[in-house]
Order: C-alpha cells, then structure tokens, then sequence
C-alpha cells in the first residue's frame, strides 16, 4: 500500500509542476522525510500529514490515498 501512496504522491506533484523541495514546504514537511515518503521507505504517514500534502496538491484524498479494504 506505502509504495502506491508514494507514487501517487509523486505522481501528483509532477501534474502539478512541483519540486520535491516546494511540496514539502507548502506541507509543512521535513524535506527528508517528504522524500521518504515517496519513496515508501516512510510506512508511517500520519493523517495531519497525508492532509498537509492533499492540501499542498490541490487534489482529493482519493487520488493519493488507495482505498483500504
């Protein structure tokens, strides 16, 4: 599931023309730890966090977060 939130992440913020380094900021996100995350070593994002980066994006829930079930 991580590795498909970190692709969707990234996926998302190249639509939207970002580097890692101003999604991060705008997410109010270590830039380390933003990297990690798109790169699924992070299996613990938080909710505050996944909100911060779909808020960042301008994008649903749903297009970074897989369904869980």
């Amino acid at each position: 599931m991580w590795v498909k939130v970190g692709r969707n992440i990234k996926h998302c913020r190249k639509w939207k023309g970002l580097t890692p380094e101003e999604l991060a900021s705008r997410a109010r996100i270590n830039l380390k730890r933003y990297k990690r995350m798109e790169k699924a070593i992070v299996q613990d994002i938080t909710i505050v966090e996944a909100f911060n980066i779909k808020d960042a994006l301008g994008v649903s829930q749903e297009e970074i977060l897989p369904l869980l079930g």
